[in-house]
């Protein structure tokens, strides 16, 4: 159930807003104990897990619209 929840959280934060720290409050749990569970769970850490989001999501994003590359990375919240 946690899982499902921290996914939730990650797929809407941007690049920009997202922190461990931010995450583990809405979970209620340590970021250590967070972070065995999820590594457990998935086979990778959870920045690794978030970062393939990111991409997935880019990927996504030029797939299906006019946006330039520069525009989709300010959208996921890149610099």
């Amino acid at each position: 159930r946690d899982h499902i929840r921290a996914v939730e959280f990650m797929r809407w934060c941007r690049k920009d807003e997202f922190r461990m720290q931010h995450l583990c409050r809405y979970l209620a749990t340590s970021e250590e104990r967070f972070t065995r569970l999820f590594r457990s769970a998935t086979g990778t850490t959870p920045a690794h897990f978030y970062n393939r989001l990111l991409l997935e999501r880019g990927y996504e994003l030029l797939k299906a619209s006019p946006m330039a590359v520069k525009e989709v990375s300010y959208e996921l919240g890149f610099r």
